[in-house]
Protein backbone atom coordinates (compact mmCIF):
# COMPACT_ATOMS: atom_id res chain seq x y z
CA UNK A 1 0.00 0.00 0.00
CA UNK A 2 1.63 3.71 -0.97
CA UNK A 3 0.90 6.31 1.77
CA UNK A 4 1.97 9.28 1.00
CA UNK A 5 2.54 12.01 3.64
CA UNK A 6 0.05 14.74 2.55
CA UNK A 7 -3.37 12.60 3.55
CA UNK A 8 -3.62 10.92 6.80
CA UNK A 9 -1.92 7.52 7.39
CA UNK A 10 1.37 8.04 9.52
CA UNK A 11 0.74 11.03 10.99
CA UNK A 12 -0.41 10.30 14.81
CA UNK A 13 -0.18 6.67 16.84
CA UNK A 14 -4.20 6.15 16.14
CA UNK A 15 -3.42 6.60 12.22
CA UNK A 16 -0.51 4.20 12.04
CA UNK A 17 -2.60 2.14 14.13
CA UNK A 18 -5.13 1.99 11.66
CA UNK A 19 -2.96 1.50 8.89
CA UNK A 20 -1.13 -1.50 9.79
CA UNK A 21 -5.10 -2.77 10.78
CA UNK A 22 -6.08 -2.12 7.49
CA UNK A 23 -3.60 -3.88 5.69
CA UNK A 24 -3.17 -6.41 7.84
CA UNK A 25 -7.10 -7.14 6.68
CA UNK A 26 -6.51 -7.01 3.31
CA UNK A 27 -3.71 -9.65 3.46
CA UNK A 28 -1.20 -7.06 2.26
CA UNK A 29 2.31 -7.78 2.76
CA UNK A 30 3.73 -4.44 2.70
CA UNK A 31 3.54 -0.31 2.92
CA UNK A 32 5.42 2.13 1.28
CA UNK A 33 5.32 5.15 3.47
CA UNK A 34 6.14 8.57 2.57
CA UNK A 35 8.54 9.93 5.44
CA UNK A 36 9.65 13.15 3.55
CA UNK A 37 7.45 15.08 1.95
CA UNK A 38 9.22 18.65 1.61
CA UNK A 39 12.05 19.45 2.96
CA UNK A 40 10.64 17.74 6.49
CA UNK A 41 10.64 14.38 8.56
CA UNK A 42 8.33 11.83 9.53
CA UNK A 43 10.97 10.23 11.64
CA UNK A 44 12.89 11.29 14.60
CA UNK A 45 16.48 11.89 14.31
CA UNK A 46 16.95 13.83 11.53
CA UNK A 47 18.71 16.40 9.91
CA UNK A 48 15.39 18.61 8.40
CA UNK A 49 12.59 19.73 10.79
CA UNK A 50 10.19 17.35 12.17
CA UNK A 51 6.74 17.54 9.72
CA UNK A 52 3.86 20.25 11.33
CA UNK A 53 1.04 17.92 10.75
CA UNK A 54 2.39 15.32 12.90
CA UNK A 55 0.16 14.84 16.26
CA UNK A 56 0.61 12.80 19.52
CA UNK A 57 3.77 13.04 22.25
CA UNK A 58 6.73 14.89 21.91
CA UNK A 59 8.89 11.76 21.34
CA UNK A 60 6.23 10.11 18.70
CA UNK A 61 8.25 8.92 15.56
CA UNK A 62 5.75 7.94 12.91
CA UNK A 63 8.54 5.78 11.24
CA UNK A 64 9.59 4.17 13.97
CA UNK A 65 5.86 3.12 15.11
CA UNK A 66 4.62 1.99 11.89
CA UNK A 67 7.84 -0.46 11.35
CA UNK A 68 7.16 -1.58 14.83
CA UNK A 69 3.72 -2.36 14.35
CA UNK A 70 4.32 -3.59 10.53
CA UNK A 71 6.97 -5.94 11.66
CA UNK A 72 5.14 -7.52 14.69
CA UNK A 73 1.85 -8.28 12.48
CA UNK A 74 1.20 -11.83 11.67
CA UNK A 75 2.27 -12.45 8.92
CA UNK A 76 5.16 -9.37 8.62
CA UNK A 77 4.40 -6.93 6.52
CA UNK A 78 7.59 -5.13 5.48
CA UNK A 79 7.73 -1.33 5.66
CA UNK A 80 9.52 0.76 3.09
CA UNK A 81 10.27 4.40 3.27
CA UNK A 82 10.00 6.95 0.30
CA UNK A 83 11.04 10.30 0.21
CA UNK A 84 10.58 12.58 -2.80
CA UNK A 85 14.74 13.54 -3.10
CA UNK A 86 14.85 17.12 -4.58
CA UNK A 87 11.57 18.19 -4.32
CA UNK A 88 11.73 20.85 -0.76
CA UNK A 89 8.90 23.45 -1.15
CA UNK A 90 9.97 26.93 -1.08
CA UNK A 91 9.20 27.60 2.82
CA UNK A 92 11.06 24.66 3.97
CA UNK A 93 14.07 25.27 5.68
CA UNK A 94 16.67 23.54 3.77
CA UNK A 95 15.76 26.13 0.70
CA UNK A 96 14.85 29.49 2.84
CA UNK A 97 19.38 28.70 3.68
CA UNK A 98 19.91 27.74 0.41
CA UNK A 99 17.52 27.86 -2.56
CA UNK A 100 19.53 30.84 -3.76
CA UNK A 101 22.31 28.43 -4.92
CA UNK A 102 20.72 25.13 -4.31
CA UNK A 103 17.63 25.73 -5.84
CA UNK A 104 16.74 24.55 -9.93
CA UNK A 105 15.85 27.92 -11.60
CA UNK A 106 13.25 27.69 -14.85
CA UNK A 107 14.22 30.05 -18.24
CA UNK A 108 12.84 32.57 -16.46
CA UNK A 109 14.42 32.52 -13.58
CA UNK A 110 11.38 31.52 -11.38
CA UNK A 111 11.93 29.25 -8.48
CA UNK A 112 9.80 26.08 -7.88
CA UNK A 113 11.32 24.79 -4.52
CA UNK A 114 13.14 21.75 -6.18
CA UNK A 115 16.84 21.27 -5.17
CA UNK A 116 19.07 21.11 -8.22
CA UNK A 117 20.74 17.74 -8.30
CA UNK A 118 23.56 19.34 -10.65
CA UNK A 119 24.74 20.94 -7.49
CA UNK A 120 27.49 18.81 -5.48
CA UNK A 121 26.60 20.13 -1.88
CA UNK A 122 22.99 18.98 -3.20
CA UNK A 123 24.07 16.01 -3.82
CA UNK A 124 26.17 15.58 -0.22
CA UNK A 125 22.66 17.02 1.50
CA UNK A 126 20.46 14.23 0.12
CA UNK A 127 23.10 11.60 0.24
CA UNK A 128 23.50 12.66 4.25
CA UNK A 129 19.84 12.63 4.24
CA UNK A 130 18.96 9.10 3.02
CA UNK A 131 21.46 7.62 5.21
CA UNK A 132 19.98 8.64 8.32
CA UNK A 133 16.38 7.82 6.81
CA UNK A 134 14.37 4.31 7.20
CA UNK A 135 17.65 2.44 7.41
CA UNK A 136 18.52 3.45 10.56
CA UNK A 137 14.74 2.06 12.13
CA UNK A 138 14.65 -1.14 10.39
CA UNK A 139 12.54 -0.09 6.72
CA UNK A 140 13.32 -2.68 4.09
CA UNK A 141 14.83 0.08 1.53
CA UNK A 142 15.04 3.44 1.42
CA UNK A 143 13.52 4.48 -2.19
CA UNK A 144 14.51 7.56 -3.31
CA UNK A 145 11.36 9.22 -5.84
CA UNK A 146 13.23 11.63 -8.69
CA UNK A 147 10.31 14.09 -9.96
CA UNK A 148 10.52 14.33 -13.52
CA UNK A 149 9.96 18.23 -13.57
CA UNK A 150 12.81 18.39 -11.95
CA UNK A 151 15.40 15.92 -13.26
CA UNK A 152 16.08 12.95 -15.17
CA UNK A 153 17.81 9.92 -13.27
CA UNK A 154 20.60 10.00 -15.29
CA UNK A 155 21.85 13.29 -14.00
CA UNK A 156 22.89 12.09 -10.55
CA UNK A 157 24.49 9.45 -8.82
CA UNK A 158 22.44 8.93 -5.57
CA UNK A 159 24.61 5.92 -3.32
CA UNK A 160 22.70 3.48 -1.41
CA UNK A 161 22.43 3.14 2.71
CA UNK A 162 23.91 -0.16 2.50
CA UNK A 163 21.89 -0.50 6.08
CA UNK A 164 18.90 0.42 3.74
CA UNK A 165 19.56 -2.20 2.10
CA UNK A 166 17.60 -6.20 2.77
Amino acid sequence: MWVDAFHDGIKSPAQVEKLVADAHRANLNALIVQVRKAGDAYFNHSDEPRATDITGPPDFDPLAYVIRLAHASVPRIEVHAWLNTFFAGESSQVYLQHGDVWGNRADDGSTSGYLDPGVPEVQTYTHRGRATRGGRHGAERVLPVLSATSMTTSSVSIPTSSSAEP
